[in-house]
């Protein structure tokens, strides 16, 4: 079975669009397309991923994006977290590519803290 490039840039638009909803996962994904689950993982399959992975990673990019940016430097850790769906942000700092330690300054007690602890 193949699905139109249509298909797939749909269900990608659309996780994009709510990657702050902690909820969101394979099932609300396929409740909103009106499709099964089997198909909707068929589809992601085809491209070499699953829907929670794909979710998984654009989380994780923003987070990322946001934690290393200037601009957002008044945002704890645990606000950018919230902000693209992660309800704690313990979870999410073992999952950037280098475990989180160029943003150990939003760190509470972490080295730029100065407050001695960590």
């Amino acid at each position: 079975m193949s699905s139109s490039p249509c298909t797939i840039d749909r269900r990608r638009t659309f996780i994009v669009e709510r990657l702050g909803d902690p909820e969101l996962g394979p099932e609300v994904i396929a409740a909103a397309h009106q499709i099964s689950l089997r198909y909707l993982h068929r589809v992601f399959q085809q491209q070499a991923t699953t829907p929670m992975a794909f979710i998984r990673q654009q989380r994780l990019d923003r987070c990322r994006r946001d934690l290393v940016n200037a601009a957002l430097s008044h945002l704890t850790i645990h606000a950018i977290a919230t902000r693209w769906g992660y309800p704690q942000a313990g979870p999410l700092l073992p999952r950037l590519p280098d475990g989180g330690g160029d943003v150990a300054e939003r760190v509470p007690g972490g080295p730029a803290d100065g407050s001695g602890g960590g």
